[in-house]
């Protein structure tokens, strides 16, 4: 639908039935640009420009990105930190998998060794 913001479309997903606690997160941490953003501007907006500026009350939407994340998803914080060490660990393990025994990566670390000793 035109006019109709990335971040509807994203929680909507959020939704359905058929996705798992993973999935939901997944889909969730596409926002996180969104709410650091927000978060950025909190922390701009509550600087001191000058000292004679009196205590202002506490503003509502104040809190941590993971936990508004984790919020849109309907899963704890604790569930996103892990989400994302999968996201980030998983490229590791499996390009270590892909690599590990291939004659191409026996080669290139033989010619590696080659030219370390030149």
């Amino acid at each position: 639908m035109p006019g109709t913001s990335s971040r509807h479309g994203d929680t909507n997903q959020l939704g359905r039935r058929n996705l798992s606690d993973y999935q939901r997160a997944e889909v969730a941490l596409l926002l996180e640009g969104l709410f650091r953003g927000q978060a950025r501007e909190r922390q701009l907006a509550t600087l001191k420009q000058n000292a004679d500026v009196p205590n202002l009350a506490p503003r509502d939407d104040t809190g941590k990105t993971r936990t508004a994340i984790a919020q849109v998803a309907g899963v704890s914080h604790g569930t996103i930190d892990k989400v994302k060490a999968i996201q980030r660990d998983a490229i590791a393990i499996v390009t270590a998998t892909k690599w590990s025994h291939s004659p191409c990566r026996m080669s290139m670390i033989a010619l590696q060794g080659r030219i370390r000793a030149l």
